[in-house]
């Protein structure tokens, strides 16, 4: 008898993908190539008078080769100032098996590549629209230094296949203290009436 394998490609044909001689009870196996996306694997049997045997149950097996697509990264309000506002990062996961979850990471990173915050990790994560806030505190609470940050984004599909990408992000902080002038009266001026002081603050 002869094993063999099918499935149906998209176009609807099954062709048979091959045949295994059997030569006893035991485990048999043959490769076959599988097309992008959804495969259907079934199997039939054959004698040697050419009887055939029920379809087996079938079997489906996903091929996913492509990488997780990140797209719309922005930061808001870039740059910010910790402590009076936050960033917030938004970014678009897309995936062509978009039905099977993946996984979404994202850390803030300083000048010199080290680890300042790891943000919420999202896993299993829904493909669309997402949104992360960083407060600019580093995972002390402790708010991070005046600089440019990068918000480092790894994600990856349930296939395994991974995408990255980064996005910078600028802390501030205002350190000016203000300051104030008398503009009127003169200094060392004569008056015969009563001044208003007048000060200009900035």
């Amino acid at each position: 008898p002869v094993l063999e394998l099918k499935y149906p490609l998209p176009e609807g044909n099954r062709p048979t993908l091959g045949d295994i001689e059997l030569r006893g009870l035991g485990n048999y196996s043959t490769s076959i190539t599988l097309h992008e996306g959804v495969n259907v694997l079934s199997a039939v049997a054959l004698d040697d008078d050419g009887e055939q045997s029920a379809s087996s149950e079938a079997r489906t097996v996903i091929l996913d080769t492509q990488e997780p697509v990140l797209t719309g990264i922005s930061v808001s309000p870039n740059p910010f100032t910790p402590g009076k506002e936050s960033a917030t990062l938004g970014l678009t996961l897309a995936d062509n098996q978009a039905s099977y979850a993946g996984s979404l990471k994202v850390t803030v990173t300083d000048a010199g590549g080290n680890v300042v915050r790891a943000l919420d990790s999202i896993d299993p994560a829904a493909y669309g629209r997402r949104t992360l806030v960083w407060d600019g505190c580093d995972a002390n609470g402790t708010q991070v230094l005046a600089g440019t940050y990068q918000f480092v984004i790894a994600a990856a599909d349930a296939a395994g296949n991974q995408a990255s990408a980064t996005a910078s992000v600028t802390v501030q902080y205002d350190v000016t203290p203000p300051a104030i002038a008398v503009t009127a009266p003169v200094a060392g001026g004569q008056l015969s009436y009563t001044a208003t002081l007048t000060p200009t603050w900035t």
